[in-house]
């Protein structure tokens, strides 16, 4: 369990510095010209970095999916997915606020083709609270 605790949360820490490099760059680019071809390559670049970003997710997801037999806690693994539903959530934004078209559905890019296949392997208490999470507009 320690080796998945710390192979975990080494992956969590990379992808979330990770997004916050992609936030300053959005940011970024705000004060660049549109036109320019610094800006088109700083949009390209940013792209690539939410793919990165994207595939950081999801072997999250998996690391999770091969933990569930083990001895972690389901409240830590509870935790977990929520802090890995918080990370799709803000990719998706980023993606959204690049335009970028084939992120549109980021949960087909995920594997994730509809609502209820999030929701096939949890209880009613995470499902109620996966409820207030999308109720909240923070998930899509």
């Amino acid at each position: 369990m320690a080796s998945f605790c710390n192979s975990w949360k080494r992956k969590h820490n990379e992808a979330i510095k990770l997004s916050e490099e992609i936030d300053g760059m959005i940011l970024e680019r705000s004060s660049l010209a549109e036109t320019s071809s610094y800006a088109r390559g700083h949009a390209s670049y940013m792209r690539r970095k939410i793919t990165i970003l994207a595939n950081g997710v999801q072997t999250l997801k998996n690391l999770l999916a091969e933990s569930q037999g083990k001895s972690i806690s389901a409240k830590e693994m509870s935790r977990c997915k929520d802090m890995v539903e918080d990370l799709r959530s803000k990719a998706y934004q980023m993606a959204s606020a690049l335009d970028m078209l084939k992120f549109s559905n980021i949960g087909s890019l995920l594997g994730q083709d509809d609502i209820m296949s999030r929701v096939i392997d949890m209880d009613n208490q995470e499902i109620v609270g996966f409820q207030r999470t999308t109720m909240k507009g923070k998930l899509v």
